[in-house]
């Protein structure tokens, strides 16, 4: 049990040491008019992460760490013909 312990605290150590950059974006969804849709996904360098299913508001801010040169924001939702479109940003 320490060592399964220790092992995490170490681990979480290592992260937030390597931890360099910090991911400040605000994205403006207002363009967007069925928010109901909307998946938004991350990759910090390490973890892909999926943000909202389903946003209320038109302001999505983001303040994360990341452990890469660039961090592609992937931004899926419906347009008016009922299609799905997908918009990759790169952050840095």
């Amino acid at each position: 049990m320490k060592t399964k312990l220790f092992l995490l605290i170490f681990q979480l150590c290592t992260v937030i040491g390597y931890s360099q950059k910090l991911l400040q974006l605000t994205v403006d969804l207002s363009g967007i008019t069925d928010k109901s849709g909307i998946t938004i996904h991350y990759f910090n360098g390490m973890v892909d992460t999926k943000i909202a299913d389903t946003l209320h508001t038109n302001i999505l801010t983001l303040h994360q760490p990341f452990f890469s040169e660039y961090v592609p924001i992937a931004i899926r939702y419906k347009v008016k013909s009922g299609e799905e479109e997908e918009r990759i940003f790169f952050a840095n």
